[in-house]
């Protein structure tokens, strides 16, 4: 198991969201919080619009805190207020810097609700890889 701010060992997904690529976590992520991000869970890192992916970077500084914000927003158990405020306590735990950690929670807060309302339609295996195609012994 990886704890944060650390990012876990991924496995490449043959699978594509909106052009971008998916991995699937091999190990489980702990977050100082208590929060866990279980095996097998699929993520495709910081997730922007377009416009602005040029800009700021997918995966690195910031991208253990988007897997637990992807988890957040596949699982729902909070509001997504709470998952937006949640994850942007965290960048400023993984040390982003202040500009860049609110500048993401505004744009979470803007923009969050297509994949928040996406998710609720989606049946739960849309969100974890088989551990079986991840070699994984439980």
């Amino acid at each position: 198991m990886a704890r944060f701010p650390f990012c876990p060992d991924l496995h490449p997904c043959e699978e594509m969201r909106g052009g971008e690529r998916v991995f699937a976590l091999v190990h489980g992520l702990s977050y100082p919080n208590g929060d866990y991000v279980p095996v097998g869970f699929k993520t495709d890192g910081i997730s922007f619009p377009r416009v602005v992916r040029s800009f700021l970077a997918k995966m690195g500084k910031g991208f253990s805190t988007a897997i637990g914000h992807d988890y957040d927003y596949a699982v729902q158990e909070g509001t997504r207020k709470e998952a937006d405020y949640k994850a942007y306590k965290r960048w400023q735990q993984e040390g982003l810097p202040q500009a860049r950690a609110y500048t993401y929670y505004v744009m979470l807060r803007h923009w969050g609700w297509i994949a928040w309302n996406n998710n609720k339609k989606r049946d739960r295996s849309y969100f974890f890889e088989d551990l079986e195609s991840l070699k994984l012994s439980k």
